[in-house]
């Protein structure tokens, strides 16, 4: 097994950008975990809690004050009113993935953990709110929870793999080829270490072998759902050969070549090289170019994917950008000699026309106002008050 595919901070070394394209939202998700806290419109707040509980605990307030107010803010302590204040169990996975990689870059400690959580829970009982994430629990309840949490991950992504598989790009087709193989071989490793031929002699390890019986259920049906195009992804059945034979880079040539191109040379996910005689495309290397975004560093332009070749659809596609950027520099100059000009920018301005108050139509919403919660919501706080 991988050693870097249960780390998702080690996803983007892989490749660059993002080493699983069709697992976006979870690398995504991540980045938003470790992003700083400064900027937040709750920062003193964030700062403050986290003072008391640190103090409270006897630990080093500069060298832990960092992870505690992100898990603060991540866990959306002050940003109640938001949606991610009741997560999914997608979203509380991930964070864990995330504090285990703190605690092994000693940024966070269990104990600074357990203290956070609790701080959580009291603020969630305060609201009547069940839904929210349990590190603990997680902990307790599972063997190798990392394990467990990339199963989860599988499951709350299979139709994005599904997806992906069936799709036109090769580079993307290894990638998640790749991701399904691993994800079997953790369950195989998982399945044979603690449930095969063996007694469920504690409660966490009938957990384990419960979680793992309802993901080969899960995966055997979306096995099936592939249809012809399962043929080199692994089945859980006859695992070991499944996994020699649909896991090996000769399995890989083939989902590069399946859509009838020529492919002269493979070397691996990392190093993959790849002529395409037909269309004139040649692709190198994995996704370590991509477009700009959120601030993220604009590299080259991506490989071209195989199925990208002109058609009628596309050149169709075409005229219509062309004739949007006509209309676009038509309008520029209504809006620069225009009466609707003025209206337009006196809007723009701060006046409060009706094109200033769209804004907010559908009221206050996490995109423009994450984090910008009152801090009052401290004021209930059993254990600590803001200082």
């Amino acid at each position: 097994m991988s050693e870097n595919i249960t780390d998702i901070s080690k996803w983007k070394e892989k490749v660059g950008f993002s080493y699983y394209p069709f697992l976006f939202n979870v690398w995504f998700a991540y980045e938003g975990f470790e992003n700083p806290v400064e900027g937040d419109a709750s920062e003193n707040a964030y700062f403050a809690l986290c003072y008391s509980i640190l103090k409270h605990l006897g630990e080093d307030i500069d060298r832990y004050k960092s992870g505690c107010m992100k898990l603060m803010r991540n866990l959306k302590y002050y940003a109640h009113f938001t949606h991610h204040f009741s997560p999914t169990k997608e979203r509380c996975d991930i964070l864990y993935n995330w504090l285990n990689k703190l605690l092994s870059n000693d940024e966070i400690k269990d104990n600074i953990i357990s203290e956070c959580f609790e701080e959580y829970d009291r603020g969630k009982r305060f609201m009547n709110d069940d839904i929210k994430c349990s590190y603990e629990s997680n902990n307790q309840d599972f063997l190798n929870p990392m394990y467990i949490i990339l199963l989860n991950i599988f499951n709350y992504n299979t139709q994005n793999i599904k997806n992906t598989l069936i799709g036109n790009n090769a580079q993307h087709r290894i990638l998640c080829q790749n991701f399904v193989c691993e994800a079997v071989k953790i369950y195989k490793h998982m399945y044979e270490s603690y449930c095969h031929d063996k007694k469920h002699d504690s409660e966490k390890l009938e957990k384990t072998c419960l979680k793992l019986s309802q993901f080969k259920k899960s995966y055997d049906f979306f096995h099936k759902s592939l249809g012809n195009f399962n043929y080199n992804i692994p089945s859980l059945d006859n695992i070991d050969n499944e996994i020699s034979t649909k896991c090996s880079s000769e399995a890989k040539r083939t989902l590069l070549s399946f859509d009838g191109v020529e492919i002269p040379e493979y070397t691996s996910d990392k190093e993959m090289t790849t002529s395409v005689g037909k269309s004139g495309i040649h692709s190198q290397g994995g996704l370590s170019d991509s477009a700009e975004i959120r601030g993220y560093p604009t590299g080259k332009d991506l490989p071209t994917p195989f199925g990208n070749r002109d058609s009628p659809m596309r050149k169709t596609i075409t005229t219509t950008v062309g004739t949007v950027a006509g209309a676009s520099s038509l309008l520029a100059l209504l809006y620069k000699f225009s009466p609707g000009g003025n209206w337009i920018r006196s809007g723009f301005r701060g006046g409060r026309g009706t094109i200033n108050s769209n804004l907010y139509a559908e009221g206050p919403n996490e995109l423009l106002f994450d984090g910008m919660e009152h801090n009052g919501f401290n004021s209930y706080s059993i254990g600590y008050e803001a200082m």
